[in-house]
């Protein structure tokens, strides 16, 4: 017994030196890492709350609105490649909203949703299409950064929506004239919504991480630019976002490095696009009608991001948002716009907007939060879902 004592207390003393020059960096500096390991599932929460008004053209009185939405989904590490890239797959579990707006009122959850049971048409209609997209899966590659390179499946999802929409139960006109319209909707959505475009709304919550490599000090500060083309919008979105070190601390257990960021945005119509890269689906040819711009002020959040493997533990962020869209009256049209009801069905143009002035405001905050293995999978209880126009702690 005294000779293991004595062993054990020598390996001990040979090892300190050793021990000490793989220690951890100091407290205040941290080195971002992505570590994927095949098999492993993450699931995560997101909650995305919405509050605002609509200002219609007179004498239409003003519209309040609320949304909740919230989806919860697994994302699981498929394989890892030589280079140290990863492709993942990621799986909706389940969607559920509830709004409001003005007299109408809607609250769905995948869960239980049954499109037998007797419900009121728009109930209907996008209980239909949240329980189509519920277990739809998509592809994720990540570089050797953890930053998104590529998305596969998005048309299948669209695809899947569409079969699901149009065999839906009900018999009577009401149900016939949903099915027509859902599936005529995710149809020209399935031509807008590819691949890349996804790509670039993914790349969101993987933009919180500096993208270069290296040891970073408590207070560094890096930023970045993005720009995405709307083709359903015929539009452009450029942003910008400002992320900020401010701690680094255990949160739920993880070591975490604790993000302040700031993220803002803004779309604007393109009038003057080339014939050849105007939109050619419906959707698109209706918004290039418009002149619009949609705004974001403060983008104040903080987010929870695990350094050892690349891991968004939590997320808190507040955005304001305005949207203003002007739609012009048939006399004052641009030109080679049609300024009388035409046939549209034999020019594939969507008849002019009736004119006049809308205006959205309104704040959405989004909480994502990492979901661990024996967490019951119910909604953040209201204390932790931070309210619209609150202030981020932090």
């Amino acid at each position: 017994m005294r000779f293991t004592a004595s062993t054990i207390l020598a390996l001990t003393c040979l090892l300190a030196p050793a021990g000490n020059l793989l220690a951890a960096p100091p407290p205040d500096t941290v080195e971002f890492r992505f570590a994927p390991r095949p098999g492993r599932a993450i699931r995560q929460r997101i909650v995305t709350r919405t509050v605002g008004a609509t200002r219609l053209p007179p004498p239409l009185p003003e519209m309040k609105f609320t949304q909740t939405f919230e989806q919860e989904l697994t994302t699981t590490c498929k394989h890892t490649q030589p280079d140290g890239s990863a492709v993942m797959e990621l799986v909706q579990d389940r969607l559920a909203i509830r709004a409001s707006s003005g007299p109408m009122s809607v609250q769905i959850d995948t869960r239980t949703f049954d499109p037998q049971q007797p419900q009121d048409a728009m109930t209907r209609m996008m209980g239909q299409v949240l329980k189509a997209m519920t277990g739809s899966r998509i592809t994720l590659t990540l570089n050797a950064a953890g930053k998104p390179a590529k998305v596969e499946g998005i048309k299948e999802v669209f695809d899947r929506v569409v079969r699901e929409v149009k065999e839906s139960p009900g018999d009577d006109w009401m149900a016939r004239a949903t099915r027509q319209a859902l599936g005529q909707v995710f149809e020209q959505l399935g031509t807008v919504f590819e691949d890349e475009s996804m790509l670039r709304q993914m790349e969101a919550y993987y933009r919180i991480a500096p993208s270069k490599p290296g040891v970073f000090r408590v207070g560094e500060k890096w930023d970045h630019e993005w720009r995405m083309d709307l083709p359903m919008l015929a539009s452009t979105c450029t942003a910008r976002g400002e992320y900020e070190l401010v701690g680094i601390e255990k949160f739920r257990g993880r070591p975490c490095a604790k993000i302040r960021l700031k993220e803002t945005f803004s779309v604007t119509s393109q009038p003057d696009k080339e014939e050849q890269t105007k939109p050619s689906n419906p959707l698109g040819k209706l918004f290039e009608q418009m002149e619009f711009s949609l705004q974001s002020s403060s983008g104040d959040g903080i987010a929870y991001w695990d350094y050892t493997d690349g891991t968004l533990v939590q997320l808190r962020q507040t955005q304001r948002i305005t949207l203003d869209a002007r739609m012009p009256t048939p006399a004052t049209a641009p030109e080679g716009r049609p300024t009388e009801k035409t046939d549209t069905a034999d020019t594939q143009e969507p008849p002019p907007l009736p004119g006049g002035q809308l205006t959205q405001q309104f704040t959405t905050s989004i909480s994502m939060d990492l979901i661990e293995d024996g967490e019951e999978s119910d909604t953040l209880p209201a204390s932790e879902t931070p309210e619209p126009g609150t202030q981020v702690p932090g």
